[in-house]
């Protein structure tokens, strides 16, 4: 009695054995079907994310980007979002420097709105499909538009920027711009990448546990 019970276990623990086998064959007869129907030139090539999409660098199209802006202009919502935002911080700004609360509050908004980086740069060049980089060198040059507007024609205030600092701004801005607007296009790239990645990750993991179940299923031996 006691054989015949060690026997049976041993026979299921062969069919189980067995059942994850080929179950993990078919799993990868399954895998080897989809690479062979991936485009030879990313055949081979490991899913996106992590440190590798991290440090990925496209270059910019300059050319095709340029003639996209004109278009970028008249439909990308978050653009011109950005552009209000920079104009009702230069407006308000100018309005606010008359009194010591008004003036802590016009410099508030001068670092969220104004000042590269700001919100409006990380919101356009987020969300911008193409072309980030010029949008924040737009935009940066408008925020300097803004920052000397409000230095010159900000109530009673006295102007505190020099001519030297006027001219240094004048350069550094729409170049900071450019880079920043061009990070937040790069960092929503590797989101998304890394997104994909684990989405992948965690379907991967299921097939496996899915196998393994049907296979535990199959090598449950039978009771009469």
């Amino acid at each position: 009695m006691a054989r015949s019970k060690s026997t049976a276990r041993a026979e299921a623990r062969r069919r189980y054995r067995a059942a994850l086998s080929e179950a993990e064959a078919t799993g990868e007869e399954a895998s080897d079907r989809t690479t062979d129907r991936q485009d030879p030139a990313t055949a081979g090539l490991r899913p996106p994310g992590g440190l590798r999409s991290l440090f990925s660098f496209k270059r910019p199209d300059w050319r095709g980007d340029i003639d996209a802006f004109p278009e970028l202009l008249r439909t990308q919502r978050s653009l011109w979002v950005a552009i209000g935002a920079i104009v009702f911080g230069t407006v308000a700004c100018i309005g606010l420097t008359r009194t010591p609360g008004q003036i802590a509050l016009a410099g508030i908004i001068l670092q969220l709105l104004l000042y590269v980086p700001s919100i409006p740069l990380l919101l356009a060049g987020y969300f911008a499909p193409r072309a980030a980089w010029l949008e924040g060198l737009v935009l940066g040059t408008l925020s300097l538009i803004g920052i000397l507007a409000v230095n010159y024609l900000g109530g009673t205030t006295p102007p505190t920027l020099t001519v030297v600092g006027a001219v240094g701004l004048v350069i550094q801005w729409p170049i900071f711009g450019a880079v920043f607007g061009a990070l937040a296009a790069w960092y929503r790239s590797w989101l998304r990448k890394s997104n994909d990645s684990a989405r992948k990750s965690r379907e991967e993991r299921d097939r496996r546990k899915r196998q393994e179940a049907k296979a535990k299923g199959q090598a449950r031996p039978q009771t009469r």
